[in-house]
């Protein structure tokens, strides 16, 4: 993929679509690019601060552990987003880990390179700040809709967020149920129960590993 490529996916971003041209020149001029298999941490939390990091082709998903056996999905990146700021703007341990869902892409900036942005821009941070309360409100608006809505209201949030176009059109959630319980705060024997309902109720239909939506409601773009 050539530097034409990266900048049409990274402009496609609405936060780094804002910024000047020659910030977003100097951006791309110095990230490198980093290939991730399924499943691998691009960092895992706790770990230092190592950057500010896009999503140039794959998806990755931040997820934090509040409790033994709980998870929260705080965000899905698809290409074009921009993740790590928080620990570039307070030099603090990562809150949660990032992890690619499939085969993935990633251009970073390291610490130094940010720095130097910084120096050349006294508007940067502000930016990066920015893009933080971008990530912010979209994680509340997510977690409160899933605290407030019944339990099946809570698996169909999760999935029209997380869930994907197939080759179909059809939006599909790619997703252990295991990982599916503890995002949605359902034991796994509960949520299999109602999954198995909804699929009775033509909502779903489920494979290995895979829930399509089969009311083809809205699908989060990232």
């Amino acid at each position: 993929m050539d530097m034409a490529a990266h900048r049409e996916r990274l402009e496609g971003d609405p936060w780094f679509a804002s910024l000047e041209a020659p910030l977003r020149t100097r951006i791309l001029s110095r990230i490198r690019l980093r290939s991730f298999a399924q499943d691998a941490r691009i960092y895992r939390i706790g770990d230092p601060p190592d950057g500010l990091h896009a999503v140039v082709d794959g998806e990755v998903r931040l997820v934090a552990y509040p409790a033994p056996g709980r998870q929260i999905l705080n965000m899905i990146l698809r290409p074009g987003n921009w993740f790590g700021e928080v620990s570039v703007l307070d030099g603090g341990p990562r809150p949660h880990d990032a992890i690619a869902t499939r085969p993935t892409l990633i251009a970073s900036l390291a610490p130094p390179d940010i720095d130097a942005l910084a120096a050349e821009a006294p508007g940067f941070y502000r930016h990066v700040g920015t893009l933080s309360c971008r990530h912010q409100r979209a994680s509340l608006r997510f977690i409160g809709a899933l605290l407030t809505a019944s339990p099946e209201d809570r698996i169909l949030a999760l999935a029209h967020t997380a869930a994907s176009r197939d080759d179909e059109g059809v939006a599909t959630l790619r997703m252990t149920q295991e990982d599916i319980a503890g995002l949605v705060g359902l034991s796994r024997q509960h949520l299999n129960t109602l999954l198995a309902a909804m699929e009775r109720d033509g909502r779903i239909a489920r494979g290995y590993g895979v829930i399509r939506l089969l009311d083809r409601g809205p699908v989060d773009s990232g």
